[in-house]
């Protein structure tokens, strides 16, 4: 009878176990050479960290000396295996890493003309799945990777309130758990994990945000897989941003673009963002006729703020600090402030900034490579390869504020404001020095100043003029 018992709880353990315990396989087609992909016929993009060097047949393709990688677009849970189909030409060789949670599991050797599947069983079984590619010879391609793991066991994964995509507004996003937990941790661009509480996550600056989060572990269940979603925050140019001709334009918070031109083919381009760690990829963007303002930009353009140290300029975007390396041709971006982070900044008469690392010896000038890959990057003061700064502005077509109850104008001879009853009005030069300090009367005045660039307050807001 006591042996009956034993085999029935046996028996009951394991049922209970299996209810619990599911294991799946999931199937990734990619589909570009950046690393796009499909699961089950739905979209199911990988990060890529170093873009596959061509798209051939159907495949990305290792075919340079780079070494093209990417990483699941969620974690998984007791990994059981990792299958990855690759192929190579009649010259193709090459190797396969591959990585879970970080840690490399396998190193696959692709030989000379072979078209197969490799299947590797993980030490370490949690995390995201990652490759890097390596090409010795001719070309090696990676059509598709299927992980077989063990599903049921954890809590539900975390919903967005809003579906990832371009917005041209403002996005606040909230975070449900999902099913058995209560509590979401998430990251934002990779950066450091933060606990999710009540209060929507607020997108309010251009750029490209990659919100990855994760529903808790409870007594009972284990944490769900990390789910992430991409948004893109592009807001319209209401106010157009107007070639920097002076580096004492560049005060404390302002608000700027670069931008490189290409000679050959035409059109102007703004930095984007980070490459892997050797360069910033660029999109384009619209200037007027005369190219003193930057009228339009793409999704993929990013905005930096100043921030100054005495003379020095640092430049952060939502990814961190534009950071010199002093390696050959590179430029880094990173989460904290450091020396490397610092900047002079020095314009000329027809607008060419010189960008110069307060550290970097050799390749220390930021500027742009209109070559086969277009790029910005750090290169030898003598590269020709010129960039502009555009900052938020205002022409005398275009208002720059509207504080309550007043807006501001440039206009021929000073600073038009327009106001709905008396106002205090302060206009300072880029350095912090008062010009003109008045009361305007209700209605429409000009508060005459000479052509140059000024900061204006009214009504306790302030913004950037400049009077030609």
């Amino acid at each position: 009878m006591k042996k009956f018992y034993f085999l029935f709880l046996f028996a009951l353990i394991a049922s209970i176990s299996n209810l619990y315990a599911v294991e799946k396989t999931v199937t990734y087609t990619f589909t570009s050479k950046t690393w796009e992909a499909t699961c089950d016929g739905v979209a199911a993009n990988w990060t890529s960290i170093v873009d596959a060097n061509d798209f051939i047949a159907s495949k990305p393709a290792a075919t340079g000396n780079t070494k093209p990688s990417a990483e699941s677009p969620v974690e998984y849970t007791k990994i059981k295996s990792i299958a990855v189909s690759w192929s190579t030409t009649k010259k193709g060789e090459g190797s396969i890493a591959v990585y879970v949670g970080g840690k490399i599991q396998s190193t696959i050797s692709c030989s000379i003309k072979t078209t197969k599947t490799t299947t590797i069983t993980p030490t370490d079984q949690d995390g995201k799945v990652k490759f890097v590619m390596t090409r010795t010879n001719g070309n090696v391609y990676l059509p598709s990777i299927a992980i077989t793991y063990e599903d049921g066991t954890s809590c539900g994964v975390p919903t967005f309130s809003v579906e990832e995509g371009t917005y041209s507004e403002a996005q606040a996003i909230k975070l449900t758990a999902g099913e058995g937990g209560e509590v979401v941790y998430y990251t934002i661009n990779d950066g450091p994990e933060q606990q999710y509480i009540d209060e929507p996550i607020k997108l309010e600056e251009d750029g490209t945000y990659k919100i990855s989060a994760y529903t808790a572990a409870t007594e009972t269940l284990g944490k769900s897989a990390t789910v992430t979603k991409t948004y893109v925050i592009n807001f319209p140019l209401e106010v157009p941003y107007i070639l920097c001709q002076n580096a004492a334009w560049l005060t404390e918070g302002t608000k700027i673009i670069f931008v490189g031109k290409n000679a050959t083919t035409g059109g102007a381009f703004g930095m984007a963002a980070q490459n892997g760690t050797k360069y910033r990829e660029q999109d384009i963007v619209t200037l007027s006729g005369d190219e003193k303002s930057l009228i339009s930009k793409g999704d993929k353009v990013r905005v930096f703020t100043v921030e100054k140290s005495g003379n020095d300029i640092a430049f952060k975007d939502i990814e961190g600090y534009l950071s010199a390396d002093n390696t050959k041709n590179s430029i880094q971006t990173k989460k904290t402030i450091g020396s490397d982070s610092y900047w002079t900044v020095s314009v000329a008469a027809d607008g060419v900034a010189t960008v110069a690392s307060k550290t970097a010896t050799t390749y220390k000038c930021i500027m742009y490579n209109a070559g086969n890959t277009p790029r910005f990057s750090a290169y030898k003061a003598d590269f020709d390869g010129a960039v502009y700064i555009y900052l938020l502005g205002s022409t005398s077509s275009v208002s720059s504020m509207s504080a309550e109850g007043v807006k501001v104008f440039a206009a021929e001879g000073g600073v038009k404001v327009v106001a709905e009853e008396a106002t205090d009005v302060a206009v300072y030069t880029a350095a912090g020095q008062l010009v003109r300090q008045a009361r305007v009367a209700e209605g429409s005045t000009l508060v005459n100043v000479a052509p140059g660039f000024y900061v204006v307050r009214a009504n306790g807001t302030a913004t950037k003029v400049i009077v030609r």
